[in-house]
């Protein structure tokens, strides 16, 4: 049934075009002669004709719109099958989550017109709800999600024509990065720094999974081999790099240090301020420079309003939960829990 709903498209696909050429053509005086366009006209008569038909009725014009009609919403063949970049983003206020977006466009209209598979960039969770969001304009397509294991952070969008399969497709690689760290514990950052510092990009890499003695890394298949090869040290140990399976992914439980604070509001600079014991000035400094991100998405509003369950990060202090929203003291001021990622 698979192969049937391809063949078709691939026909709907050649009469269009079909359409579309025998349409340029009739614009040059005498082509109707060719026999291109009488093996055009073989091939599009039966569906132009009927359609033909209805529109004389109301058409008392010499411009015929059957070609036009006939296209209908294959008709953006002829002016670039594009989805709008500007109408599709024009909501988007951060240029840079625009720029990533417009990339995902351009993905998605790579699908629309070669019927192959694109793979995005390693994409936050509000990078994908964007990107999600955009692919719903468009009916042909569908994607999927590809972080490692399930909870990651960060995921690749794997984007094809509506009827592809994309269960067995995969465009991601995982390693185990190992090293005798007894006599110095190896961080996150260290192991992100070392890998970036072999000069890969950010986007090309998912989740960093640091255990006592090894790391799981997840890069995009095309860095795989770059990775393997080229990892040697992590923070001067020497490592060892071994591929693995995605099964062989252990996701790490996060580890937190608790806080309690009081609020009087829980606006965003107060509770970063109560946090990491700033004052609200200096909150609000680091919201206006774009160092805060709520759920992931970047706020440069130092009022705007905390959820309960909110991922909280600012650049240089650190990424926190605010858990709970307790009740509120006798001086009127709202108790939080807040977790605190070590």
């Amino acid at each position: 049934m698979e192969t049937i709903k391809i063949a078709l498209v691939y026909l709907m696909e050649f009469i269009s075009w079909a359409i579309i050429i025998k349409a340029l053509l009739s614009w040059f005086p005498g082509s109707i002669g060719y026999k291109l366009y009488g093996f055009l006209e073989d091939i599009t008569s039966p569906v132009e004709e009927p359609i033909r038909r209805v529109i004389s009725r109301f058409n008392t014009g010499t411009i015929d719109f059957t070609p036009l009609v006939a296209k209908k919403n294959d008709i953006y063949v002829l002016v670039g099958a594009n989805m709008d970049k500007l109408k599709l983003t024009n909501h988007i206020k951060d240029e840079e989550l625009k720029v990533k977006m417009y990339r995902v466009i351009d993905s998605c209209n790579s699908v629309l017109k070669s019927h192959s598979i694109r793979t995005t960039e390693f994409l936050n969770p509000y990078e994908v709800k964007n990107a999600v969001a955009i692919l719903n304009t468009e009916p042909d397509l569908k994607y999927k999600l590809e972080g490692g294991y399930d909870g990651a952070i960060r995921s690749v969008m794997l984007i094809s024509q509506y009827y592809c399969d994309l269960s067995e497709e995969s465009s991601i690689r995982c390693f185990q990065v190992s090293g005798n760290f007894k006599f110095k514990s190896v961080s996150h950052r260290d192991y992100l720094g070392s890998i970036l510092g072999l000069g890969i990009k950010r986007e090309k890499l998912g989740d960093i999974l640091v255990h006592e003695d090894y790391c799981q890394i997840i890069v995009s298949s095309d860095m795989g081999d770059y990775v393997l090869y080229n990892l040697e040290r992590v923070a001067r140990n020497r490592v060892t790099v071994k591929e693995i399976g995605i099964s062989d992914i252990i996701p790490v439980e996060d580890e937190f240090d608790i806080k309690n604070i009081s609020v009087a509001s829980l606006r965003l600079d107060g509770i970063i301020a109560g946090v990491f014991n700033l004052s609200r000035q200096d909150a609000s400094k680091f919201i206006g420079a774009e160092y805060v991100s709520v759920d992931y998405e970047k706020i440069d509003n130092p009022s705007k309003q905390v959820e309960e369950k909110s991922v909280i990060s600012v650049r240089k202090c650190g990424k926190f939960i605010l858990d709970e929203i307790g009740g509120v003291s006798k001086k009127g001021k709202t108790r939080l829990k807040i977790k605190i990622f070590k």
